[in-house]
């Protein structure tokens, strides 16, 4: 990944101590298409979300440091699985190279504890700009809930897996939606419904992406989903279709709509640029574009 330089050393500590995202665009995010899809289906999406309710921008601005903190505390699963878990897999999945992962190993728990430092300090900053410190315990309970999923899922190596998967890629976005529940009075009626609403627009769909996997034997998912650009694009229009009918019959949930062509548009996008532009998805992406 980096040369054996000293200085490349320290360039590869601070980034990960330091830089929201570097370690997930490194290991699981290396082509900038990948990561710019990842920006758009979650950050750029709670951004997209806030503003459908709210155009404050100091929430806004609340919302991006608390975003960072908790997906800083998750990059810190992301490296406990690379540098710790493989040691007890039979055929783990190798994302450095043998001096890096030396490297990283050596220095893991200091790397550890000052990532869960700058996560603290992301709050901080997050709190200042909501004027509140409910941001501050909020916050602080979903860094701890974070750790826990987190070791839960990688002490598991079974189908129990697709489970813990479930509910780490829940947490990853009910986290931002329960943070938008705190600030946006205009959305206390319909808490159920955005739950719902969010859980089916990428927890759902990307944890049957997973179970489709060899490894966890479930061929009718992996029928399903065998191609995962059409799957996506036909998950994404059966949804958007159900809001648009249930909007046009009972005059609600305009918004449903809107975050569900949100989707929709990207996928069929997706889909067009794959098929025309030829791209090639690396194999088995850990996250998915």
């Amino acid at each position: 990944m980096l040369k054996n330089s000293s200085k490349d050393r320290v360039f590869l500590l601070f980034s990960y101590i330091f830089l929201p995202a570097y370690y997930f665009h490194i290991t699981r995010a290396r082509r900038l298409f990948e990561f710019f899809s990842w920006m758009y289906i979650y950050p750029f999406f709670f951004i997209f979300f806030i503003f459908l309710y709210s155009t404050d921008y100091s929430l806004l601005f609340s919302f991006v440091f608390y975003f960072l903190s908790i997906f800083h505390v998750y990059e810190s699963g992301y490296i406990e699985n690379d540098i710790q878990t493989v040691k007890k897999e039979e055929k783990p999945t190798i994302r450095h190279t043998r001096s890096d992962q030396f490297f990283i190993n050596k220095n893991y728990y200091m790397i550890q504890r000052l990532r869960c430092v700058v996560s603290i300090l992301f709050l901080v900053i997050s709190s200042f700009f909501a004027s509140t410190l409910w941001v501050l315990f909020y916050g602080a309970v979903g860094l701890i809930l974070c750790k826990v999923l987190f070791f839960l899922h990688n002490s598991i190596r079974s189908n129990l897996n697709i489970l813990t998967y479930f509910m780490l890629v829940s947490f990853r976005y009910l986290s931002c939606l329960f943070f938008a529940f705190i600030f946006l009075n205009e959305i206390k009626a319909s808490y159920l419904c955005l739950t719902v609403l969010v859980m089916l627009l990428f927890p759902v769909v990307r944890t049957i992406e997973h179970a489709s996997k060899p490894r966890y034997k479930i061929f009718f998912l992996s029928f399903i989903v065998r191609n995962m650009d059409v799957f996506r694009v036909c998950y994404y229009f059966c949804l958007f279709l159900v809001f648009l009918l249930i909007f046009l019959w009972f005059d609600f949930g305009s918004e449903f709509v809107l975050m569900s062509l949100y989707f929709l548009v990207y996928r069929v996008c997706i889909y067009v640029y794959v098929k025309i532009i030829g791209y090639r998805r690396t194999k088995n992406p850990s996250y998915g574009e």
